[in-house]
């Protein structure tokens, strides 16, 4: 079984498929499956204030 990717809103591991949707339970957020595969090639650099900032 492939595993679900975490909530990028709460960071929750318990998410589920809802058609072309992942959702949160816990929160209520939903994004789409296209968005995981972007963020996944994106890469992000957090410095000393936890700030995200996209990497080059």
């Amino acid at each position: 079984m492939p595993s679900l990717p975490k909530c990028p809103k709460c960071n929750s591991e318990f998410t589920y498929e809802d058609g072309a949707m992942y959702v949160c339970p816990e929160c209520a957020h939903e994004w789409s499956k296209d968005a995981v595969a972007e963020s996944a090639d994106e890469k992000r650099i957090v410095h000393g204030r936890r700030h995200s900032v996209a990497a080059r």
